[in-house]
């Protein structure tokens, strides 16, 4: 809690910062020092929220590890960027412009660390053991691709170029492959999500193979990876969902989620074999346009359905653990006068029959979720958020 209230202290402090650095600059300012103060402010603001969610994932058993990397991989990008708003690469111009592969190193950094990130929370997850190991290494690998043409002058700009385009097909290959790993190493539900699996990831790899024979052996003009990897994106896609639980109509938008995704790709693939060779190419992009949208807009539903279904069911839990652990509420009949112990959920009088409804509900903050147990101030301690305090239940009466 205490690191999350410094975190926002941090940003609340940043922002004042950048406001009255942008004033005295704009009126005082001489060269580009109030822009470096500004940029500054800004940029502590920026890491500042962005440690916010990753600190509270250090709390959590599962996403710990990803939390801490990701703190510190936001503090690395923190000071890259804050070298090059300072110049202090300047030094080193006599013997080396270091300015523009520090730019690049950054932005490399800045992608890659969030792969990480993803691949270490995958890591503590049954379903996604496998594919975050597999992440990381590829990961690994990208990287020292992506910084070897920022480091080391090729004298040729075709030679660099071959190595910035490697670095984009690792790139995204290894989304797909990382997609068609999820739920390899975990007990599959049935041999065919299985087979699946591997079918996809064999697509992957050789899209990889034929991208990089193309880049290395200069055909520019030769687009047959797009086949092996429109087969790899619609098997990722169709993993994908198969990890979601999708009930009654649900069940019905992933299936139709997955014929939009298929029609997407073999309308990618005919554009590519018949390029120039349709009549009208407009109208078939214009129809890829239009299943692509459906896919898309069809898995953000079944996604954000189950993630809805999950808080349901959590508060559910919540509330039933709830009730068992304080057990039985004592309570006077409304109706008869008798003195009842009762449950938490639905129950009646023994004595006259009335249909009584107890819920409890922990004391939670509407805006972050911290428990208020035993808290008596109008303003969440974790977020600072303004709570609606409820009138406290009568005690006992005395006779």
């Amino acid at each position: 809690m205490r690191m999350r209230k410094t975190l926002i202290r941090v940003v609340l402090g940043a922002l004042a910062l950048a406001a009255v650095g942008g004033v005295i600059g704009v009126l005082f300012g001489r060269g580009d020092l109030g822009g470096k103060v500004v940029g500054t402010a800004i940029l502590a603001g920026v890491a500042a929220g962005l440690c916010l969610p990753l600190a509270k994932m250090t709390a959590n058993d599962t996403t710990r590890w990803a939390g801490l990397f990701g703190i510190a991989a936001v503090i690395i990008e923190f000071l890259l960027i804050l070298t090059l708003i300072w110049e202090m690469w300047d030094i080193f111009s006599h013997v080396y412009d270091l300015e523009e592969p520090v730019a690049i190193t950054a932005g490399c950094w800045a992608i890659s660390a969030m792969a990480v990130v993803i691949c270490l929370w995958l890591m503590r997850l049954p379903a996604g053991r496998v594919a975050g190991l597999v992440g990381l290494a590829w990961t690994a690998v990208g990287t020292v691709i992506w910084l070897v043409p920022a480091w080391r002058d090729f004298g040729s700009y075709s030679v660099e170029n071959q190595w910035w385009e490697t670095a984009g097909a690792m790139l995204g290959f290894g989304l797909l492959l990382l997609l068609n790993m999820a739920g390899i190493g975990e007990p599959p539900t049935t041999g065919r999500r299985y087979a699946w699996r591997w079918v996809g990831v064999a697509a992957t790899l050789l899209g990889l193979a034929v991208a990089l024979v193309i880049i290395w052996g200069d055909m520019l003009d030769d687009e047959t990876w797009v086949y092996p990897a429109t087969v790899a994106a619609f098997l990722a896609h169709a993993n994908l969902l198969l990890h979601i639980p999708a009930r009654g109509g649900m069940w019905w938008v992933r299936l139709g989620s997955s014929l939009a995704m298929l029609l997407t790709m073999v309308l990618v693939a005919t554009l590519v074999y018949f390029e120039g060779r349709i009549v009208d190419d407009d109208m078939v992009g214009r129809m890829t346009g239009a299943a692509a949208v459906l896919a898309a807009c069809g898995t953000l539903a079944v996604l954000i359905h189950h993630q809805m279904n999950r808080s349901m069911k959590k508060q559910a839990d919540s509330a039933a653990a709830l009730g068992t652990d304080f057990g039985k509420v004592p309570m006077t009949c409304p109706h008869c006068q008798t003195t009842l112990h009762v449950p938490a959920g639905d129950s009646r009088c023994g004595h006259c029959g009335l249909h009584i409804h107890i819920q409890l509900r922990e004391p939670r903050c509407p805006e972050c979720d911290y428990l208020l147990y035993m808290f008596k101030g109008s303003a969440c301690p974790e977020c600072g958020a303004t709570l609606e305090v409820s009138p406290p239940a009568a005690g006992p009466v005395a006779s």
